[in-house]
This record gives structure tokens, C-alpha cells and sequence, in this order.
């Protein structure tokens, strides 16, 4: 499989990294598909999750992956879930690999939000790749 790396989910910083999640809650920039009804299932597109390193927690923290849409860039307006992680052990991130077929009537935007529990303090990983493929 060839990726091409414009299709991977990139951070909201100023300088825009493929290296998703962390110690702390957080959203991947928004991908436009520049249509309402892009994703009429004629093509399929799959969401491929990889995970890098496991979070550094001092309790049993977990750390939730969704993938959402929304009709606005906001995301404010419709938000939708279309995909959830459930609830993955601090110890279980780095060796997480999950791919899933992008749903029909997704909204115009779409992005990864990650959210980690307050059971404990994080420190430091929790890290994860999340990118858009044709197989």
C-alpha cells in the first residue's frame, strides 16, 4: 500500500505534526472533503489507526479515540461520532491498530479527537498515527 502523507490527520500547531494524542484531550485538524455528500459509498475510504507509544500515567488511565464529522468547521453545529476506540489501557496504545470503513453520509468535515481520563496524572505518551486509505 502506498500512502501518500497529505492524507494522514495532522495537529492544530503552528507547525502541523502526523504524531496525534498525548497526555492531554485534544482534536487533529479538520480534513474538507468540499462536498456535502462526498462520502456516498461509490469509493471506499478507510480510517487506519496506529499507535505509538503507550501513556505515562501515574493511575489507570485510559485514552479514547473518535473519529467525527460535523456540516461546519467548527464543529459545533452537527457533530457526529462514527467511530470510537472504547476505552484503551495506558499500557495497550502503542500496539493499538485498528482500520475502519469510512461510513456513508458523513458530514463535509471530519476529524480525530482524543480524550484521555482524569484518573490519574499524565506525564507523557499516549501517542498515535491516524491516516485516510483506498485498501
Amino acid at each position: 500500500m502506498i500512502i501518500d502523507l497529505n492524507e494522514y490527520f495532522k495537529t492544530t500547531d503552528a507547525t502541523p505534526v502526523d504524531d496525534l494524542g498525548g497526555h492531554e484531550s485534544g482534536y487533529s485538524d479538520y480534513f474538507d472533503k468540499e462536498i456535502a455528500a462526498a462520502m456516498d459509498g461509490h469509493r471506499k475510504i478507510y480510517l487506519n489507526i496506529e499507535g505509538t507509544s503507550d501513556l505515562t500515567s501515574t493511575d489507570a488511565d485510559t485514552e479514547t479515540i473518535v473519529l467525527e464529522s460535523d456540516t461546519a468547521v467548527g464543529f459545533a453545529t452537527n457533530v457526529t461520532t462514527h467511530f470510537t476506540s472504547g476505552a484503551l489501557a495506558k499500557d495497550a496504545i502503542a500496539a493499538y491498530r485498528k482500520k475502519v470503513l469510512l461510513p456513508e453520509g458523513m458530514y463535509r468535515y471530519f476529524r480525530i479527537k482524543w480524550t484521555i481520563s482524569s484518573v490519574g496524572t499524565s506525564s507523557a505518551g499516549g501517542h498515535f498515527h491516524a491516516y485516510l486509505s483506498n485498501s
